[in-house]
């Protein structure tokens, strides 16, 4: 059964694309470290809901490896080696 995630709100749309079951992997694990990024558990759904909504991305950037932040990407907050942004 496929789930809409622009119908899950709030920690329902966390836990669900932090889980096994949803295919995406890389988003889920840029999902996964958003907590890190944006420590207020409110701010941080809010912004993970606005997201979805608008069909864009969360990506970490680790600079000790060579990534580089595109010049269109919203800094959302620090990560452990890195920072991670909205595209």
């Amino acid at each position: 059964m496929k789930i809409d995630i622009k119908k899950l709100k709030g920690i329902d749309l966390y836990y669900y694309i932090t889980s096994d079951e949803y295919p995406d992997k890389d988003f889920s694990e840029a999902v996964s470290l958003l907590m890190y990024a944006q420590p207020n558990k409110d701010e941080a759904l809010k912004l993970l809901e606005e997201v979805v909504k608008k069909g864009k991305r969360l990506v970490a950037i680790y600079p000790g490896t060579g990534d580089v932040a595109p010049q269109r990407a919203e800094f959302v907050g620090d990560i452990p080696d890195g920072a991670l942004y909205v595209l």
